[in-house]
């Protein structure tokens, strides 16, 4: 009963009050009573019921709460993925995207949701669960290579509530892919090129000896023959051409045995600006120019000393048959005039074209010509043997640019024929390595601090770090260091040219075999002074070597100091 109600009461019975007197008024305060109590009774039941609903409300707000972080949870987790996600209804539509599928598919999410899932992936028949391959669509309408996989989802009493699609868009894979393959490919070109040259180096050193005694008896009788002649005897033009033959012959078998010994070549640290400004004073470069009026030479060499690591007869090779074939080039040309351009440059070079190259600096040797440029099928194949001889038509051997390329990867570089802007124009650019040490100083205050007086060192290292470390060392101390990676090499200088001291290295060999490596060399040099590297001072091989000659010993590992006190040790030995 609430309280508006018990005022209707009262008032209705207000004229009994009045005709009931003091009773009606005991009855009337009975009933007041009785109602109160019911009153605070409904008051009691009212503050539970609020109780309770404040407490479901209260439920209800963090059932919200964990809802909404577990939406967002979803959601971050979904979007770190590396797929797209598509979530749609019964009907096909897309109800949820993530962000990799929108950034992939070019669309927002607005535009994305409530749209039928064949806007950006084909028919769903063409998608199973199995991951397979599909040609998906962008919003340019562009299309690209996914890989789609869809699951269909249900509720517990196997209701369909959606479809799930999970797809990768494997345009990067593809191009990453066809890269590496082209990669491969170039790999694999360079490996049969590389065989091609190991095969005409190895035809080369078994043919050599016996070519050239040939070729001397083809050369000589020609010319005996022609003393004995009549000066118009028709003999003479076939005789000439005889010899003309011979001497094609003769630049053949060189150019092979230049790429036989590439390899095994003595290198030394020299300036290439004063070694190429020396070779082009030489006779035989001179010579090229001088039959030709109409052609005419330019150099552009640099003020400042370049150091490299080379052997100096390659590199002169090189340099002619650089000049020879621009010689050819522009004789090629109808009007048979042009300039040859040699020059020098130093480069930063931060992505060499092979990765077994490192990036820093390099010295570029360049020899450029103003012929008819080459066509880009001609630039393709130049590099290979009898290229040029066949296909070009050139004069000579039809190796030379073969051995070019040889020589270069063999001194850690590389050649390159530059891309011509226009139709005029060839240039070749030679690439080596430049070494970070002072050479040529003719300050005399530094002649005397430094140790070395020019003696001839020959270092044999097969490791390459390590003979570069002892030749820079020692080349910057005053001393003309050599370098060979083998003891073939060693031998083939050894045999024509002479060394104040040579190492021997007891640390990657055996015993024997420096043992009878150095009685080759005293055979040639019977006073020859050797520097010993070994792992050991005491071991008897080396106390057995010592004793056989005049052989200091150096115990590795050294650093530079003691390398320097053992080169002293060993120049100033006592030949026995």
């Amino acid at each position: 009963m609430n309280f508006e109600h018990a005022y209707a009461t009262i008032h209705t019975a207000l004229p009994s009050y009045l005709v009931w007197g003091w009773g009606g008024t005991l009855l009337l305060l009975f009933f007041l009573l009785f109602n109160n109590r019911s009153r605070k009774k409904d008051l009691d039941q009212l503050q539970v019921l609020n109780t309770e609903l404040n407490k479901n409300l209260q439920q209800k707000t963090a059932d919200l709460i964990d809802a909404k972080k577990a939406t967002t949870l979803f959601q971050q987790t979904v979007d770190a993925l590396h797929e797209g996600v598509l979530i749609t209804d019964p009907s096909g539509r897309i109800q949820y995207s993530n962000s990799i599928a929108r950034d992939t598919s070019g669309y927002t999410e607005e535009q994305l949701f409530g749209q039928p899932s064949t806007l950006i992936l084909p028919e769903t028949p063409a998608i199973t669960e199995e991951r397979q391959v599909v040609r998906a669509k962008k919003k340019d309408n562009s299309e690209y290579p996914a890989k789609v996989q869809k699951k269909d989802i249900q509720d517990q009493l196997g209701e369909p509530l959606g479809t799930l699609f999970v797809f990768q868009d494997l345009s990067a894979r593809q191009q990453e892919e066809q890269e590496q393959e082209r990669k491969h490919q170039k790999l694999t070109e360079r490996l049969q090129k590389s065989r091609r040259f190991e095969s005409i180096g190895m035809m080369a050193g078994g043919m050599a000896h016996d070519l050239n005694n040939i070729l001397t008896a083809i050369l000589h009788y020609p010319e005996q023959i022609s003393r004995n002649l009549p000066e118009d005897s028709s003999l003479r033009p076939s005789l000439s051409a005889l010899n003309r033959s011979a001497q094609q012959a003769v630049a053949l078998v060189t150019d092979l045995l230049s790429a036989a010994k590439a390899g095994s070549a003595v290198k030394e640290i020299i300036d290439l600006n004063k070694l190429t400004d020396n070779i082009l004073q030489e006779k035989e470069a001179l010579l090229i120019f001088a039959k030709q009026p109409g052609i005419t030479l330019h150099t552009r060499l640099s003020s400042d000393s370049l150091p490299v690591s080379c052997s100096p007869p390659h590199i002169r090779q090189c340099l002619h048959n650089l000049l020879h074939n621009a010689n050819d080039t522009i004789l090629r040309s109808r009007e048979r005039v042009g300039t040859i351009t040699v020059s020098l440059d130093r480069r930063y070079i931060s992505s060499p074209p092979s990765p077994e190259k490192s990036s820093g600096e390099y010295v570029i040797l360049s020899v450029a010509d103003t012929g008819p440029s080459l066509s880009a099928v001609a630039r393709a194949h130049i590099f290979e043997p009898f290229y040029s001889k066949k296909k070009l038509k050139g004069k000579g051997t039809g190796i030379a640019l073969a051995v070019l390329r040889n020589i270069s990867e063999e001194h850690d570089g590389w050649v390159d024929l530059v891309d011509p802007k226009d139709e005029q124009g060839n240039r070749f650019d030679l690439y080596f390595p430049l070494r970070k040490i002072c050479i040529g100083t003719t300050n005399e205050s530094s002649k005397q601090e430094r140790p070395g007086q020019g003696q001839r060192l020959l270092i044999i290292e097969q490791d390459k770090k390590q003979r570069e470390t002892m030749s820079d060392f020692l080349t910057e101390q005053g001393y003309q260091a050599l370098s060979v990676a083998d003891d073939t090499g060693a031998l083939s200088y050894l045999n024509r040219n002479t060394v104040d001291l040579v190492t021997l290295n007891l640390k990657d060999n055996k015993p024997e075999e420096v043992q009878s490596f150095y009685e080759q060399i005293r055979f040639l040099h019977p006073a020859q002074k050797a520097l010993l590297i070994c792992t050991s001072l005491e071991d008897p091989p080396v106390k057995k070597m010592q004793e056989s000659g005049d052989i200091c010993l150096i115990q590795a590992p050294f650093n530079h100091e003691q390398l320097q006190k053992a080169v002293q040790a060993g120049l100033t030995l006592s030949s026995q």
